[in-house]
């Protein structure tokens, strides 16, 4: 079993070291574990530190903590003593005055289209040393096969207005009833962050999520930890492979427009 185990290992280096001779100026992973990383920077890749750091904003903090505690191994019988503690808690904590919970009711989600998101994204990605450059081809593809992605819940898609009407942001995620919805794409300004955060956290908490989760983008860094999230780096790993200082230096500054989106985090075989 251990030969087996080291003849893998070996092939997987050396598939590996191929990919990364290929003629490509950038090579990077968002599904990365840590096996993965091992080889992939024994290889002289990288792990970007700024992209690895996922975040969750908890929506029913009572039912959020339920659900963990049932994931380590809570009895039934405990689970159901509490549940009905739960809901009267997450009741309280969305609905008091001075709750950091406290949910507001928003303005109805606008959803858009592929074309909607090729129009728009070059005006929030103008000042990233390096963002992805779509066509119409390419997008609408992305997007289809996102859409048809069920394992993390279903896909819902928002774009978020200031007062005027103009677009000054957008979210994507994975809507999972009952309990954490994934983002897969958030896009605002330093000036709009805080709209959109506030659109995608009453949604989802009104369609019934306990919490919302998602990459760091490091501009956000500030606002994500002003919005009382929690941060872990326990994750899948951002890594990254290029034989140019100029883009390898760009994504470990966190000066590059790198969402789930243009990863392979959601593309993940199991369940549909």
């Amino acid at each position: 079993m251990l030969a087996q185990g080291q003849k893998w290992a070996e092939e997987r280096k050396e598939l590996q070291s191929a990919f990364f001779a290929g003629p490509q100026d950038l090579s990077f992973t968002d599904g990365a574990n840590e096996a993965s990383r091992r080889i992939w920077e024994g290889l002289g890749g990288l792990t970007a530190f700024p992209y690895s750091v996922h975040w969750t904003r908890l929506l029913r903090p009572a039912r959020y903590f339920l659900g963990r505690w049932k994931e380590r191994g809570l009895s039934t019988l405990a689970q159901l003593a509490l549940r009905p503690v739960s809901v009267v808690a997450d009741f309280l904590a969305t609905h008091g005055r001075q709750s950091p919970f406290r949910q507001v009711t928003q303005s109805p989600e606008e959803d858009f289209t592929w074309q909607t998101l090729l129009e728009q994204l070059p005006e929030f990605t103008v000042k990233k040393a390096l963002c992805p450059v779509y066509d119409e081809r390419s997008l609408r593809w992305l997007m289809e096969q996102a859409n048809e992605k069920k394992c993390h819940g279903r896909l819902r898609k928002a774009l978020v207005r200031n007062d005027g009407g103009k677009v000054v942001g957008w979210y994507l995620y994975y809507l999972n009833p009952n309990g954490i919805s994934q983002v897969l794409q958030l896009v605002a300004t330093k000036n709009s962050i805080r709209r959109v955060l506030d659109q995608l956290y009453f949604h989802a908490w009104r369609l019934g999520s306990h919490a919302v989760s998602g990459r760091m983008d490091p501009e956000f860094a500030t606002d994500f930890s002003e919005e009382r999230c929690l941060f872990n780096l326990t994750g899948p790993r951002v890594l990254v492979h290029s034989q140019r200082a100029d883009l390898r230096e760009a994504i470990q500054r966190g000066d590059a427009f790198l969402t789930r989106l243009e990863g392979e985090w959601w593309m993940r075989l199991q369940g549909g």
